[in-house]
């Protein structure tokens, strides 16, 4: 793969999930009402697009590999032998929301990532790193 233009930025604050969304009754109408299951996740998203713009980021328009770090601080609870952060949040669901809060900005469509490389890390400040590469075959 040639790469053709990449993007990279990262965004400080503790990484949050893009979780499901739950229907719950109107109390009042009776009308079936969808509401995200972790309401973090919507400043969290927010912040993910405004340092985008912020870093004034081109929108891509040809195929896409992407690489996310996420960054957690270690809990005091973990033992010293747990390296990794192999627990909730899930990382696909962490994928997912950086996908939809640069969707518009970054690119046009998540049709357009064509690799994705992810990982979770214990790491101070909590953060996610961003590249993000236009390819040619």
């Amino acid at each position: 793969m040639k790469s053709v233009t990449q993007i990279e930025f990262t965004v400080l604050g503790t990484p949050r999930p893009q979780g499901s969304m739950k229907q719950l009754r109107h109390r009042i109408s009776g009308e079936f009402v969808s509401m995200p299951d972790n309401l973090k996740t919507k400043p969290w998203k927010q912040e993910v697009a405004r340092t985008a713009l912020w870093e004034r980021v081109p929108r891509l328009t040809g195929p896409l590999a992407v690489k996310l770090q996420f960054f957690f601080a270690k809990p005091k609870s973990r033992p010293k032998s747990w390296t990794e952060p192999a627990v909730k949040p899930d990382l696909d669901k962490l994928i997912r929301a950086i996908f939809d809060s640069v969707k518009g900005i970054c690119w046009n469509d998540d049709a357009q990532v064509v690799a994705v490389a992810a990982e979770k890390a214990y790491g101070l400040p909590e953060r996610v790193v961003v590249e993000i590469q236009e390819i040619l075959k």
